[in-house]
């Protein structure tokens, strides 16, 4: 397969006849962030014809890290070989010449849930990026809304893992504010966190603090999401006062009540944070508001475009390489 595939015949399946020596899908797979990075984010027309091409999307997957590009087989020490499968919306399998064992080739990817074609994932994967609803993916690819879904959820997870993996806790100028998003009712929590912006970059953090009085676990959130030395700018509001945040090792500046004031030529003000916390609530009436259940799954998809932005989909196949062991 080896990246070459004649030009007549893209998008056809490779014939395998038998037990062919094929052990491996491409040459060389993706190894660094920066080669996931460097890819770009595909146009429309380029995945439409990816999609078309059964071959070459083989490939790209495998590359990408998505799928396995070569694997042994789990009772015998020999390395499986690619065979062609019956079923379309797999395309290869894996098969030991030996044992005769077989092996789905999304065996340990994320794609390994039945009933969806490799095609249809990476379209699913791909209009979501771009800002398409799941339940317009429904009905456009004619994929069940479950599994839309279910193959969004996976890849929010990812990236979920991948942020946490990543986060640096934020320094300099921090405006902090904590904020209720949801009230309690008897069938779910409510949603309340403390949220912070690095004024000179923009990055942000958002953290479940059920309360806003809670001075010890306040203390804690706060020392783990911004370095020490960082400025922090809050409301009047006395717990943080109590804290005494000086003695951590922040200087703190309380927002006047009437109106911004400039203090060591830094401009009292919260209006980041604000848009931030305005953000989320939006964000969260959009998917449900009162009815919204899964809080972490919407919050995370929020926090990953916010984040990532023009490298969203880069960032999130690199999240799903590293989410799924498939070496």
């Amino acid at each position: 397969m080896y990246d070459q595939v004649p030009e007549s015949r893209k998008s056809e399946i490779i014939p395998l006849c038998g037990y062919d020596r094929v052990s491996s899908i491409c040459r060389e797979t993706f190894q660094k962030k920066e080669d996931w990075l460097q890819d770009g984010f595909p146009r429309c027309f380029d995945i439409c014809s990816l999609v078309a091409q059964p071959v070459r999307l083989v490939i790209w997957l495998a590359r990408r890290r998505l799928i396995r590009n070569r694997t042994a087989c789990p009772q015998c020490p020999n390395p499986m070989l690619l065979r062609t499968a019956m079923v379309d919306r797999h395309i290869y399998k894996w098969a030991c010449r030996r044992c005769g064992r077989k092996l789905s080739i999304r065996h340990g990817s994320m794609f390994i849930k039945a009933g969806v074609s490799d095609p249809n994932i990476v379209l699913i994967l791909y209009l979501w990026s771009v800002g398409y609803p799941t339940d317009f993916l429904g009905t456009e690819i004619e994929t069940s809304l479950s599994s839309v879904r279910w193959y969004v959820w996976l890849a929010l997870k990812s990236c979920a893992a991948e942020l946490r993996r990543e986060f640096k806790p934020l320094q300099g100028v921090i405006e902090l504010q904590w904020d209720s998003f949801l009230r309690p009712t008897d069938k779910r929590e409510g949603l309340n966190l403390l949220c912070g912006v690095e004024r000179n970059s923009g990055k942000v953090f958002a953290v479940r603090c059920p309360r806003g009085n809670d001075k010890g676990l306040l203390r804690r959130l706060i020392q783990n999401n911004i370095a020490p030395g960082s400025s922090i700018i809050t409301r009047d509001i006395p717990v943080y006062s109590q804290m005494n945040l000086q003695s951590l090792g922040y200087l703190h500046y309380v927002l006047d009540r009437e109106h911004e004031i400039a203090l060591d030529n830094l401009v009292i003000d919260l209006s980041l944070v604000e848009d931030f916390v305005n953000t989320i609530k939006s964000f969260l009436r959009k998917q449900g508001g009162p009815g919204l259940f899964c809080k972490e799954i919407f919050l995370a998809e929020m926090i990953v475009r916010r984040t990532w932005g023009k490298n969203l989909l880069p960032m999130v196949l690199y999240s799903i390489s590293q989410a799924y062991d498939i070496s």
